[in-house]
């Protein structure tokens, strides 16, 4: 009986084979054979034939969710309006995403409130225009008219008393 490496002159395939020495069968083992020919698996028994699974996920819809529009309107027009326009504007891109059919009519409620915002935005800065120019034109009427006035009225003409009537004691 030979153990595993006292028979240090046994060749084995692969390693002296493309040498051209002689290969060596071990004693005590047959020589192999190959296997036979394997075939199918037989069908389990006690198991339910499995069914075919389809998962149909939900298109994403493609309505415009105007987010620009209510930064835009946050930034630059009235923005206790423009907030809700962003609210909206999130539950519509949100809605998209989940392939809601709500999300047209999210859509259409962010745009009529960017519009709101924007027609109010614009009718308080024309308003603070408006404010402006009839201040800046008072006040010019105002200081033309102390101009006027000034200049109409010579100051220096005035007499205010002389030395003599004055109560100070000069003289």
């Amino acid at each position: 009986m030979a153990y595993y490496g006292q028979n240090q002159q046994q060749q084995y395939p692969g390693k002296d084979a493309e040498a051209g020495a002689p290969l060596v069968q071990q004693q005590g083992y047959p020589p192999q054979q190959g296997y036979p020919p394997q075939q199918g698996y037989p069908p389990q028994q006690g198991y339910p034939p499995q069914q075919q699974t389809i998962i149909v996920q939900p298109q994403a819809t493609s309505h415009p969710d105007y987010l620009g529009f209510s930064i835009f309107n946050c930034l630059c027009c009235c923005w206790c309006i423009a907030i809700a326009a962003l609210i909206k504007s999130c539950n519509v891109r949100d809605a998209n995403n989940r392939g809601d059919p709500n999300a047209k009519s999210l859509s259409n409620e962010a745009l009529t409130l960017n519009k709101v915002a924007l027609g109010v935005g614009i009718g308080f800065h024309l308003i603070w225009i408006i404010i402006l120019i009839v201040l800046v034109v008072t006040g010019a009427v105002i200081f033309g008219a102390a101009k006027n006035s000034y200049e109409t009225n010579n100051y220096d003409d005035w007499d205010f008393g002389s030395s003599s009537d004055s109560d100070y004691g000069r003289r």
